[in-house]
């Protein structure tokens, strides 16, 4: 799982992904909420978080599984 920043493109080459475009869980413009009912609907058991860039990754990861933590916490 990742985010996107807002306003950020969709379509990308490998090579020139812009470095902010993929923002910790929570931080970007993506139905988080949304994204977890489905998983839940379908049967999903496991996800992964990533963050692609991060000046300082354990902060990152420690937002994005907070996050992660209030979205399968709700009883959506």
């Amino acid at each position: 799982m990742k985010d996107l920043l807002a306003g950020a493109a969709t379509q990308w080459d490998e090579s020139n992904v812009p470095v902010d475009a993929f923002q910790k869980l929570g931080a970007g413009i993506i139905d988080m909420a949304e994204v977890m009912r489905v998983a839940k609907e379908i049967g999903v058991v496991q996800c992964h978080v990533e963050q692609d860039q991060s000046p300082a990754p354990l902060d990152s990861i420690v937002q994005s599984i907070n996050h992660f933590r209030v979205l399968t916490a709700s009883p959506k």
